[in-house]
């Protein structure tokens, strides 16, 4: 996983603009806040892990709501 991150931030960064986790297991925070070490703090930035009450005010911030599906 390492490998990966170093060579998609090395290689690739501008094409990465944003990642929303949406319904992650609820273990998944505590996994990512070791494994964003590996990770640039440019490209952790970009990544976002929301909870059921997150979703909607979070992807308002960055699209607009007739492009967020229904369910969220």
């Amino acid at each position: 996983m390492q490998d990966a991150s170093l060579l998609a931030t090395a290689h690739y960064p501008e094409t990465l603009d944003r990642i929303f986790l949406i319904g992650a297991p609820s273990f998944f925070p505590t996994v990512w806040g070791w494994v964003k070490r590996w990770f640039d703090p440019i490209t952790v930035s970009k990544i976002f892990i929301l909870s059921a009450s997150e979703v909607k005010p979070t992807l308002l911030q960055y699209m607009d709501e007739e492009n967020i599906p229904k369910k969220y």
